[in-house]
């Protein structure tokens, strides 16, 4: 018997979550080609704006997931609420533990495959959707910024006006500054290419000045080896919000920017966002069962969904509130993303022990 339950329970529950996603990644998809239309151009048309879209789905997958999870198992234990089966289940002697880690499977599913694409195919797509909008839209780059890159190498301070995902650097300057000597070191060079056989970069019109008190001296070359330790990929993740990157490069490029602290957190906030997922997906199933197992009342389908998304919007917004707050107030990152996940696992519990 415990077995057709079990079967039984599993199919409602992933049935509504998986039906919520798919409702939620079409809403999403939908405001997505809305503000695409109007910046179609010759080379970027409908049928390339629908291609972005399509590599843009699994990044979407991974983000709304918890609302899914949330919503889906309330509406599915809703209707097995509503229509007195889940009082027929709790009087054939399962427990409420019981009826709690029937529900949780489905959700595991979710959480397993949610994790699997985030770190190996969301981001992949993600940026091969960016990269390839800029290039068919002609944009000279990919920075999120109008006035460029901006980024501080081994002591040397780095401005890019142009970044190409092919590897190709325009309208560099770096500026490197000795205080014990009164020194400034500027370079500004018109264009860069990577070369991965060699592994180094070649810059061309390259101007050197060197400014010291006694003397400016200056110089100039067609074409110069610049020696440094970044690479095209950690230039590529440096133009992308932090929440297109996976758990591997956030780590990878929050370390790079471990000289520049204040910046480097915001990845290591997105980088225990990320990991943590797993355990926020869990801790919004959990608030969803305390919400519908040991209530008798009919409620109707509308305002579980309020509910749900009232109780999502609530838990981004404390993840919205910590997460940031550890950069400015300097405490760890990880206990900005788990705070929410801990004061959202301690309500589904209060709300279980009070119904059980």
């Amino acid at each position: 018997m415990m077995n057709i339950l079990d079967r039984y329970l599993f199919h409602t529950v992933a049935g509504s979550i998986f039906a919520v996603l798919l409702v939620i990644i079409g809403i999403d998809a939908l405001a997505m080609l809305i503000d695409e239309v109007g910046t179609t151009q010759n080379s970027y048309g409908m049928l390339q704006v629908f291609f972005y879209i399509f590599l843009k789905l699994p990044a979407s997958l991974a983000e709304y997931a918890g609302y899914a999870a949330l919503i889906g198992v309330m509406l599915g234990l809703g209707m097995l609420s509503n229509s007195g089966e889940l009082t027929v289940i709790r009087s054939a002697g399962v427990s409420l533990p019981g009826i709690a880690w029937m529900v949780l499977k489905p959700a595991l599913v979710l959480i397993v495959m949610t994790s699997l694409v985030s770190e190996f195919v969301a981001p992949r797509l993600e940026q091969k959707a960016e990269n390839q909008r800029t290039v068919l839209r002609e944009e000279a780059t990919q920075s999120i910024q109008e006035t460029g890159l901006w980024l501080f190498d081994q002591g040397t301070f780095l401005h890019v006006n142009a970044v190409y995902p092919d590897g190709r650097l325009f309208g560099i300057s770096r500026y490197n500054i000795n205080l014990a000597d009164s020194e400034l070191n500027a370079a500004q060079a018109a264009r860069a290419e990577f070369d991965p056989g060699s592994n180094q970069w070649t810059e061309q019109f390259l101007r050197e000045t060197q400014i010291n008190p006694q003397s400016v001296v200056s110089g100039s070359s067609n074409q110069s080896i610049w020696e440094t330790r970044l690479r095209p990929e950690l230039l590529n993740m440096s133009v992308l919000n932090a929440a297109q990157l996976s758990v591997r490069e956030l780590n990878e490029f929050s370390q790079y920017l471990g000289q520049d602290e204040n910046r480097a957190r915001k990845y290591q906030v997105e980088f225990w966002r990320k990991l943590l997922a797993p355990l926020s997906i869990a801790s919004l199933v959990f608030v969803g069962m305390s919400f519908v197992l040991g209530s008798i009342r009919q409620v109707a389908i509308g305002e579980r969904i309020f509910v749900g998304v009232m109780v999502g919007t609530l838990f981004q917004l404390l993840q919205d509130i910590f997460g940031p707050a550890s950069v400015v107030w300097g405490f760890s990152a990880f206990w900005g993303v788990m705070i929410p996940i801990l004061i959202t696992s301690l309500i589904g519990l209060l709300l279980l022990r009070f119904k059980n």
